[in-house]
């Protein structure tokens, strides 16, 4: 019975902790985190979302600690890899967060945004040809998101595949026609791949756009 009383506390204030973090009240969401892990310490899903929050404000030590907590409990746990790789990264520690990527992925390849961190990251390397084949693998398993057509798109064009970021940049426009910035985007693309006309008539279209939104 106590038993059973002491884990309907941690799952309400875990519970209210998400509610409060869904609408933006960090502060009320890390105290009912807290107050769940002092019931169970151990617990991964909580931990992770204090993580979250922590590393959102730019506490990247206390939540690293967090991450790291679960991966030692489950070294096959994805999702705080992926977590502590995003807080790494913001905090300037690259390599490892590289590596936390790269293991994430092989635990879990089939998570989209895995793929799109690790373009990020690689990005930052300058490895123009590897942040493409992350975006690839993403697009593979997420083939409807326009966010990464469009991030897949300025890779090539750092690249010099100009074809291809107009290719990326059409899919993006197709899936998000109200994103008129994308127009912008191949219009610069088209630049590049000298069809001058082309890229005039994106350059319009995107005017002619943003003239409709704001009446």
């Amino acid at each position: 019975n106590q038993q059973q009383r002491g884990k309907n506390e941690v799952d309400l204030f875990r519970n209210r902790g998400l509610a409060f973090q869904f609408l933006g009240k960090n502060t009320e969401a890390i105290k009912d985190y807290s107050i769940a892990l002092q019931h169970a310490p151990d617990d991964a899903e909580t931990l992770i979302r204090r993580g979250q929050i922590l590393a959102k404000q730019g506490n990247h030590t206390a939540a690293n600690e967090d991450f790291t907590k679960v991966i030692r409990a489950d070294a096959n746990n994805h999702a705080a890899r992926y977590w502590r790789a995003i807080s790494r990264s913001a905090d300037g520690n690259l390599e490892e967060a590289r590596s936390d990527i790269s293991k994430a992925i092989k635990l879990n390849g089939k998570q989209p945004s895995y793929h799109i961190l690790s373009g990020e990251l690689t990005q930052k390397a300058g490895d123009t040809k590897k942040v493409i084949r992350a975006f690839d693998r993403a697009i593979t398993h997420d083939p409807n998101d326009a966010t990464t057509y469009r991030r897949r798109g300025a890779a090539h064009i750092q690249a010099q595949n100009y074809l291809n970021a107009i290719s990326d940049f059409t899919h993006a426009f197709e899936l998000q026609p109200s994103q008129t910035d994308v127009l912008v985007q191949r219009g610069h693309a088209y630049l590049k791949a000298d069809q001058i006309r082309l890229a005039i008539e994106d350059f319009e279209l995107a005017l002619t756009h943003n003239d409709k939104l704001a009446r």
